[in-house]
């Protein structure tokens, strides 16, 4: 179970799965056309393995724009 939070562990997106995890330093796209950039990354282990990954959502002035066409 990996969700995606703010510093204040708000929830972005709860509950996603994800073939490889983002480290520090990554960005993360979602559908809503903003970039997160990972900030930290906190594992918890127990009876089952939870992961959050804190991010911070990328300046207007970072942002690079650009047109993703994915088909599955």
């Amino acid at each position: 179970m990996i969700n995606v939070v703010d510093k204040e562990f708000k929830t972005i997106k709860n509950n996603i799965k994800m073939t490889s995890l983002p480290q520090i330093g990554e960005k993360i796209y979602f559908k809503d056309s903003q970039i997160y950039n990972v900030i930290d990354v906190i594992h918890y282990l127990d009876t089952h393995q939870t992961i959050w990954l804190i991010v911070q959502k990328q300046s207007e002035e970072n942002l690079v724009k650009a047109t993703l066409n994915v088909s599955l």
